[in-house]
């Protein structure tokens, strides 16, 4: 009993020394801050990234394609093996074009929060870009990982609805949008044969409309020893296991971290944003509670 007793005595401060550390290694990813790289449709807007539109260009210079797509991304690699963790509000906003297979909100298709270290065809690093439309600017890109926020019901993907949250990733093969193996075998009609397991490594359907034109706000953790953690609009959504390093490969543990978009038939603003604006009631509440102050002082002096 004593030996157990003075393991115990070992064991609780070495738990929380290890905590400390990992906390402390851990890289905290600020979009305001870091330098961006921009490619596709995406461009800047007053606090923050215009990723795609509601317009409808009729080409893609970049990726060749009738699908429009966007992509920012860090413009260096950083750090993300030993743990990172980022914080961002987004606004998907003006939906309009073909409606949705599950109803709900108009408006398609969605952006992703992609880690990569590869590309697509001649666009890699930080002008790497995918395919738009469901493939929502990550699909084909290669050594990444996305987690993606999904408005619309692709069914040949395996789409269980139009508004979920969820975890793609082929490891260093090129990622795909769909959530099982079953799904791409399908669609495309063929067997795949570098690969058998279900990209998807999480699936979690939403209530509220991520496309409600309203600010939301999404927190995403990685912790080497507790996986990958998606918080949003301050509540924990799901929590993955995840070990980035054995997964991708990385550059001494770095990779480019950003965010794609895709849109096709279906459109709206795909809007990333680094500081909580206040929306127009937000301001009216502030003023309405202003003016009774000023009434209230004017009321007592007379």
């Amino acid at each position: 009993m004593a030996r157990i007793k003075h393991l115990k005595i070992f064991l609780i401060p070495a738990g929380i020394w290890l905590l400390w550390t990992t906390a402390a290694w851990a890289t905290a990813i600020d979009f305001q801050t870091l330098p961006l790289s921009y490619t596709g449709t995406a461009t800047t807007i007053p606090y923050g990234i215009r990723l795609t539109d509601t317009t409808d260009p009729l080409w893609n210079p970049v990726i060749d394609s009738l699908s429009p797509a966007g992509a920012v991304w860090t413009s260096d690699p950083v750090s993300v093996a030993s743990g990172f963790s980022t914080t961002f509000w987004f606004r998907m906003s003006d939906g309009t074009g073909i409606e949705d297979p599950a109803g709900g909100v108009l408006g398609a298709d969605g952006f992703a929060f992609v880690i990569q270290n590869g590309g697509w065809e001649a666009a890699t690093g930080n002008q790497a870009l995918g395919i738009g439309a469901g493939g929502m600017g990550y699909m084909y890109i290669s050594n990444s990982l996305a987690v993606e926020f999904d408005t619309w019901q692709n069914i040949p993907y395996g789409d269980q609805d139009g508004n979920h949250i969820a975890v793609n990733t082929r490891g260093t093969s090129f990622n795909m949008p769909h959530h099982t193996y079953e799904a791409i075998k399908e669609e495309h009609g063929i067997e795949p044969k570098d690969y058998t397991e279900d990209p998807a490594l999480y699936y979690q359907a939403v209530g509220r409309p991520l496309n409600d034109g309203l600010i939301q706000q999404a927190q995403i953790d990685y912790d080497p020893l507790g996986g990958l953690s998606v918080y949003l609009n301050s509540s924990l959504l799901f929590t993955t296991p995840l070990d980035l390093d054995g997964l991708l490969d990385l550059n001494n543990g770095s990779a480019y971290v950003g965010f794609t978009s895709g849109t096709r038939h279906g459109y709206q603003n795909h809007d990333i944003l680094f500081t909580p604006i206040p929306e127009p009631a937000t301001w009216l509440t502030l003023l309405s509670g202003l003016v009774m102050i000023c009434a209230f002082y004017r009321a007592r002096r007379s």
